[in-house]
């Protein structure tokens, strides 16, 4: 999970640190933020290319010209407060794709103002004095004509990479050093479905990504948070999407109710993964997810073969239970004439 403010001070940081990306998110509007550094930020943003967004940045300028700008406590636009915007911002940052999440957040939530207006409407108002809904209906066309125009017309790809997401090659992946490592024999099994996880996230090697998505399925990870983990990266990959932990984060929050709770924010940063992804990292992840398939395979074997002993154990009981009634039967049928044959005896 992923709460918008940070996704706003990522944003904003990211911008800190290149302004020219204002231009990457022309759709985001000043009301999308609720921080009120970063909605005094944007605010002075938007009054183009303000000469305080030239590097290198001087915060105590930016912090003046905030202040003479808005009405917040010092302290909420102090030189401190930017500078850390600044610093905290994501290693591998995507404007458009944090500003897209933005726009979501803000959508979600007109929407569901829409709704309980609506429902409120018609607490207080019998049916036929209620107001005409055409105004929620035209509101929720406009929210959804936003959406549309909400970033660019195709997916887009991972900074740096430029292919289309209907590309079907797979590059492939730097070569892991082989080097003679210290590490013992038998890899442990959470550290290495961390590595392919965090290989996965932030595609180190460059271009394992692709190929990891291809290799594992969620299931594969021991971990029920790791595997809701990687089935967002892999739908963030799938969509051509920009995949770092903002948006897997932010993809985690939509898939909640079907998949769970996923890894959190400092489990998914790029320095919590260091190293180089190993081959056996990929073997004992591969290895493990093989057992545990055959371990159920064995186990749901096991309790079809007792349901079919049981139900042939019953059948048979049955069977025999039909045997010893119609033998009685007969029984008593052959025992008819003798009784017979002395009553006129």
């Amino acid at each position: 999970m992923i709460n918008a403010e940070y996704v706003e001070r990522s944003l904003l940081g990211t911008l800190l640190n290149d302004p020219t990306r204002r231009t990457d998110v022309p759709w985001v509007q000043v009301s999308d933020f609720t921080n009120p550094l970063c909605r005094a930020l944007w605010a002075h943003l938007e009054k183009g290319s303000p000469p305080h967004f030239t590097h290198p940045i001087d915060y105590v300028s930016l912090s003046d010209v905030l202040r003479a700008e808005t009405d917040l406590h010092p302290r909420l636009t102090s030189p401190s407060q930017i500078a850390a915007l600044q610093v905290h911002a994501p290693a591998d940052p995507h404007a458009a794709a944090y500003g897209r999440i933005l726009v979501e957040v803000a959508i979600r939530n007109q929407i569901l103002a829409i709704g309980l207006k609506l429902g409120s409407e018609a607490e207080r108002h019998p049916p036929q004095k209620r107001a005409s809904p055409s105004a929620a209906i035209e509101a929720l066309e406009g929210l959804t004509n936003r959406w549309q125009h909400a970033g660019p017309p195709n997916p887009m790809s991972p900074v740096g990479d430029s292919r289309s997401a209907t590309e079907t090659h797979v590059p492939e992946p730097e070569p892991v050093p082989q080097d003679p490592r210290t590490d013992p024999p038998d890899r442990d099994l959470a550290a290495a479905e961390t590595m392919v996880l965090g290989s996965a996230l932030h595609d180190n090697p460059k271009g394992s990504r692709s190929q990891l998505v291809a290799m594992f399925q969620p299931r594969d990870f021991s971990d029920p948070k790791a595997g809701a983990t990687f089935h967002a990266v892999r739908q963030l990959a799938a969509r051509g999407d920009h995949v770092d932990e903002i948006t897997v984060l932010w993809q985690l929050t939509r898939n909640q109710s079907d998949w769970g709770s996923g890894l959190q924010l400092g489990e998914l940063t790029r320095d919590r993964f260091t190293g180089q992804l190993d081959p056996r990292d990929i073997q004992t992840v591969t290895g493990a997810a093989e057992r545990r398939a055959l371990a159920k395979a064995s186990v749901t074997v096991t309790f079809e073969a007792q349901q079919l002993a049981t139900d042939l154990a019953t059948t048979s009981a049955r069977v025999s239970n039909t045997l010893n009634e119609v033998a009685g039967v007969g029984r008593r049928f052959m025992s008819v004439p003798n009784r017979a044959g002395a009553q006129w005896s």
